[in-house]
């Protein structure tokens, strides 16, 4: 029985010319069944990952290449000096990560099984082997050519500081659930893929929950 992939992994929008590396798709075994894991070649780095068969999430774990250069193929195979991100302190995480790419030292991966709007968004980062981002979301991030857009809640919205409010107003007339829907403030950020770092941009706008 194959494995289904995941549907709450954050659909990327992104040009074909920035995928770097090269993503190969294996055929992994199990005692439980036969499933698919994903590898994501890259210059320095293998990054593997393997929808787990009963659980949500991924098992997810890097290796770093020889000299950056690795002639073995990106079969899913474990060896001594691989780094495993999806655990937690040497111990097994049942936290639902779903790689959604890999820019430079860095995993991007969509956290949970909540629905959208509101999700967590996540960077891990190889060369310092730590997770140096969670942030609840507003929407599904875009991978740009040296950065991620994210939008991530600001707080409660009013007339003055929701600029689509007026347009969101009709949407809310028009749904069934109008007596019960909030409006919340999102305000847009870069995650550098070179630095690692979080900028904070002037550009806001509202969504309903």
């Amino acid at each position: 029985m194959r494995h289904p992939v995941p549907r709450t992994i954050f659909r990327i929008v992104a040009k074909s010319s920035l995928i770097t590396g090269m993503l190969l798709i294996a055929t992994a075994h199990s005692g439980a069944g036969e499933y698919k894991s994903v590898c994501y070649d890259e210059d320095k780095y293998q990054v593997f990952a393997r929808d787990r068969y009963a659980n949500v999430g991924m098992d997810i774990f890097f290796r770093v290449k020889r000299n950056n250069i690795d002639t073995d193929n990106c079969d899913w195979d474990r060896r001594k000096g691989d780094v495993w991100i999806s655990e937690n302190k040497g111990k097994y995480s049942e936290d639902a990560m779903y790689v959604i790419g890999v820019r430079n030292d860095f995993v991007l991966m969509d956290l949970g099984t909540a629905a959208d709007p509101e999700r967590n968004f996540a960077v891990y980062d190889m060369k310092s082997r730590k997770q140096v981002l969670d942030k609840n979301v507003s929407e599904q991030v875009v991978i740009a050519d040296g950065s991620v857009t994210l939008w991530i809640q600001a707080g409660s919205s009013n007339a003055d500081n929701c600029p689509n409010r007026k347009e969101l107003e009709g949407e809310v007339r028009q749904s069934e659930n109008a007596s019960g829907a909030t409006f919340r403030l999102t305000r847009k950020h870069l995650f550098d893929l070179k630095t690692g770092t979080l900028r904070s941009t002037q550009e806001t706008k509202c969504y309903i929950v």
